[in-house]
C-alpha cells in the first residue's frame, strides 16, 4: 500500500511506537562478564541484569544508578523476570535452579530444584489467567496458586 495511510509514521490507529534511539542516555556496567538477560520492573524504574558472571544487578534505569547485586546462583544466570506486581524477581541459571527474590528485602525467599538440564527462561504468569485454570481445576497440586501467580496465596505484594 501507499504510505498515504499512515502519514505520521506510527503504528495503525494513530499510536506512536516509542523506540530509544542513540546515544543511549545510560550505560550500565558493573557484570565482570556477559549480560545474557535483562528485565524491567513493572512499575518502579528499576531494571535487573543478568549475566555469565552468576550474578543478577539492579539499577535505576532512569538515573543509571547501580542499586544492588543479587548473589546465589553458582552458574550463568539465563533469565530474570520479575511479577505482575514487582515484590519479586524470579531468576533462572545453568546451575539447574530457580531461585526467587524478595525485592524489598534483596534476598533469595525460595530456591526450585529438580530439573536435569539447563533452565532457559522462567515467567510469572498474570494472576487473571493463573485463576482461569485455577477456577478450572486443571491445577491443584499444592502450593497451585503461588505458581500460577493466583492471589490466594499473597505471592506478590
Amino acid at each position: 500500500g501507499s504510505g498515504s495511510a499512515n502519514p505520521g509514521g506510527g503504528m495503525p490507529g494513530g499510536e506512536r511506537r516509542m523506540l530509544p534511539r542513540p546515544p543511549a542516555g545510560h550505560t550500565l556496567q558493573s557484570h565482570s562478564a556477559v549480560v545474557t538477560t535483562v528485565a524491567l520492573h513493572p512499575v518502579y524504574t528499576m531494571a535487573a541484569s543478568g549475566s555469565e558472571d552468576g550474578t543478577i544487578k539492579l539499577w535505576d534505569h532512569e538515573s543509571g544508578e547501580y542499586l544492588r547485586t543479587l548473589k546465589g546462583h553458582t552458574n550463568v544466570v539465563t533469565c530474570v523476570d520479575f511479577s505482575p506486581k514487582g515484590g519479586y524477581l524470579a531468576s533462572t541459571s545453568t546451575d539447574l535452579s530457580i531461585k526467587i527474590w524478595d525485592i524489598q528485602e534483596y534476598k533469595c525467599v525460595r530456591t526450585l530444584r529438580g530439573h536435569d538440564h539447563t533452565i532457559s527462561a522462567v515467567r510469572f504468569v498474570p494472576p487473571s489467567i493463573g485463576a482461569l485454570y485455577l477456577e478450572k481445576g486443571e491445577n491443584k497440586a499444592p502450593g497451585a496458586e503461588a505458581a500460577a501467580g493466583g492471589s490466594g496465596s499473597g505471592v506478590d505484594p
